[in-house]
């Protein structure tokens, strides 16, 4: 178990250097649960990230899955990385992210807008639900947009409006939309959201899902 620990480490490791940022990487062999380990390391780390492997089906039927565990209870925002078949998605595509009158949507957009601007990427503004009045909706939404449109003038913005829910919304965006950033408050639908028996978003949308807790370091 050691041996295939350390092998894992040199992997991730080479693959972290092919990239040629300069990244400095540091390791560790941890020997607990998998969750408890990661869950504890979120208490200081600035993001933890991994992949939807074991997401679905088998893995809801037998423990549920970490990505699940994590997304609820990390103390960190949540990276979890969507991949083919074939390998990693094309870096490509939208970084959608809901505009919302909510306590602590501000840190979400900025997640979004950040992540779009490292990835150079056009951000989908979506309007979900129903905001009444109408007119006085639209008038909020736009004012707030507006104010970070004015911070990132380098980051390309399409809006989009629909009363749909995201997951539903996102199936007509298969393949256009790399990046899902949702809020803490939506992290203990993540079951339903990836399970066999609802409209999951990484299936369907075949995205990665960023979830954000707590304001950007």
């Amino acid at each position: 178990l050691e041996d295939y620990a350390e092998s894992s480490l040199r992997a991730a490791c080479l693959a972290v250097e092919a990239t040629g940022l300069p990244v400095k990487i540091e390791t560790a062999v941890l020997r607990e649960d998998v969750d408890s380990a990661l869950i504890a390391e979120s208490n200081s780390a600035s993001v933890i990230c991994l992949g939807s492997i074991g997401i679905g089906r088998v893995a809801n039927m037998v423990l549920g899955s970490t990505a699940v565990t994590l997304a609820e209870y990390a103390q960190c925002p949540v990276a979890i990385i969507r991949r083919t078949d074939d390998g990693p998605l094309p870096e490509a595509g939208f970084v959608a992210v809901v505009v919302e009158d909510e306590p602590g949507n501000d840190e979400v957009i900025q997640w979004a807008m950040e992540d779009a601007r490292v990835r150079r990427a056009p951000v989908l503004a979506l309007r979900v639900g129903r905001w009444a009045p109408r007119k006085a909706g639209d008038e909020r939404f736009y004012r707030r947009l507006d104010g970070w449109l004015r911070r990132y003038p380098d980051v390309q913005v399409q809006v989009a409006t629909t009363r749909l829910r995201l997951a539903r919304y996102l199936q007509g965006y298969i393949g256009a939309v790399q990046l899902v950033v949702i809020g803490a408050e939506h992290a203990n639908r993540a079951a339903q959201l990836v399970g066999p028996h609802s409209l999951p978003i990484f299936a369907h949308a075949d995205c990665s899902v960023l979830i954000v807790r707590g304001k950007r370091q």
